[in-house]
């Protein structure tokens, strides 16, 4: 399933929604997160340096302003944005921010989007 050139409700969210809802739909359209690996840390100790991190996937600069301002808004500082393969990346680093992220998301939930989301997955899988 392919959202390419698509304009649907889940390309974006509607702008009539709280900041929350906003980010939450952001969030289970492409956003994930990184955990420590708690093994690795234990073996690792002094090298191992990776933390908890959150990730808003966007498509478009747009899409980059319009997050920043959201995270800003709801009190998250974002860390720097980066390219990854032709979209780009804003982190939200710290445990606090996970599980803030999580609440959010659990708390504004889409079916239609999760069900697209989950099918992509299957596909990829398949491959």
């Amino acid at each position: 399933m392919s959202f390419a050139g698509k304009k649907s409700s889940l390309e974006s969210p509607d702008s009539d929604w709280s900041a929350e809802k906003q980010l939450a739909f952001y969030f289970h359209r492409n956003g994930y997160v990184r955990v420590p690996d708690k093994q690795r840390k234990k073996k690792e100790s002094g090298s191992y340096k990776m933390g908890y991190e959150t990730r808003f996937v966007a498509m478009s600069k747009i899409e980059v302003t319009t997050l920043i301002r959201l995270l800003k808004q709801l009190d998250f500082t974002p860390g720097k944005t980066y390219a990854k393969a032709a979209r780009w990346c804003i982190p939200l680093y710290g445990q606090t921010a996970l599980v803030a992220i999580q609440n959010l998301a659990l708390k504004h939930r889409f079916p239609t989007l999760e069900r697209a989301r989950g099918q992509r997955n299957r596909n990829k899988a398949e491959k």
